[in-house]
């Protein structure tokens, strides 16, 4: 029996090697899943002076083109989705009706949990470092005679927290951006926002995140401009469901899943005009910096720094502004080039506490 298992393993093995060998011209059309967002490793050159770095680059090379990884992958997390209902992805948590939560620590991606569970908390010398970066943004724009907006963008998992998998016990539904908006309104003289009770309050009515995304959709974005803008004095119009199309949506989460198994998920889209009419450029060829053009009345400016969130607040911003640039890297001395007639500082949750290390 043990000679069989030897001879059996052995024979495995061969035919290992001759599939590779006989897939290896085809593998790189097959090589790359959606949800991975990367580049594939590069065939390193062999160095025997850097042999233990070579080793490891070789074998990631080795493992992005064996043939048929993809697909091999995709049926492992199909398996561990349909029989052991366990997430294919550290990241991604399992909720309930399909919904799909974000565990950004394990992506070095913030630390969506901690806001969830309540139990971070910012030290007094956080709080004022924190109060100062935003004081020395809002003088800034100041010289240029602009006002500036801060706005916080919750997580999804605090406006739909009852599909949270149960394993997640929140201890406190006070959290750390509750506590820096309470002192922010206490010690600083800047229009700020965290629009989780606003959110909160259309939930029921709208869908305002995506099930299979980390982001708030159109109709989240719509809240969140229209809070902005009743800051500076423009009143919006509120949501009318006959200017709502939707469609079928697969997002980020979904992508890191890995899987063929099917979420539904929806995307809104407003058909009025001035939303359906936006163009767009970006001068660097990625989502650093982008320049959105309207067909809004006047020649109002609007400058957005900020992540990936400010983008749902386009279509609603830019039925009062002409020109919205957004900036993913805090460049505030785009006030130099343009007269803007707002600024506004939006940040996620989980992306607030990276304002201590500006």
């Amino acid at each position: 029996m043990k000679k069989f298992c030897r001879i059996l393993t052995f024979c495995l093995f061969i035919l290992f090697l001759v599939s590779y060998i006989l897939l290896r011209p085809f593998s790189a059309s097959f090589a790359t899943a959606e949800g991975e967002n990367r580049d594939l490793a590069e065939r390193p050159a062999f160095s025997l002076s850097a042999y233990e770095e070579f080793s490891s680059a070789y074998e990631a090379y080795f493992n992005d083109y064996i043939p048929f990884r993809v697909q091999l992958n995709s049926l492992f997390a199909d398996i561990k989705l349909t029989i052991f209902s366990t997430s294919p992805s550290s990241s991604v948590l399992l909720g309930d009706d399909n919904w799909l939560f974000y565990d950004s620590q394990y992506a070095n991606d913030g630390d969506t949990m901690a806001d969830y569970v309540g139990e971070k908390r910012y030290s007094e010398d956080e709080l004022q470092a924190i109060a100062e970066h935003l004081n020395s943004m809002n003088n800034y724009c100041a010289e240029y005679d602009v006002p500036m907006i801060f706005l916080v963008c919750p997580n999804k998992s605090l406006i739909y927290s009852e599909y949270m998998p149960n394993s997640y016990i929140r201890h406190s539904t006070f959290n750390q951006t509750e506590q820096l908006m309470d002192y922010l309104q206490e010690n600083v003289d800047i229009p700020s926002l965290y629009l989780r009770d606003e959110l909160l309050k259309y939930k029921d009515k709208y869908q305002l995140y995506y099930k299979t995304d980390t982001h708030w959709n159109l109709i989240g974005g719509y809240l969140g401009a229209k809070e902005c803008l009743s800051l500076v004095g423009i009143e919006v119009d509120d949501i009318d469901e006959k200017y709502i199309e939707t469609s079928m949506f697969k997002g980020d989460l979904y992508n890191m899943l890995g899987c063929t198994v099917s979420y539904s998920d929806l995307e809104f889209n407003f058909t009025d005009e001035v939303s359906s009419h936006i163009a767009v450029s970006r001068p660097y060829g990625d989502n650093s910096y982008s320049e959105y053009r309207t067909q809004a009345q006047g020649d109002m400016k609007l400058l957005i720094i900020g992540d990936s969130f400010s983008e749902s607040m386009i279509p609603t911003l830019g039925r009062y502004f002409s020109e919205i640039d957004v900036d993913r890297n805090q460049r505030f001395q785009l006030l130099a080039e343009k007269d803007y007639d707002l600024v506004i500082y939006e940040k996620v949750e989980r992306y607030v506490p990276r304002i201590l290390g500006s």
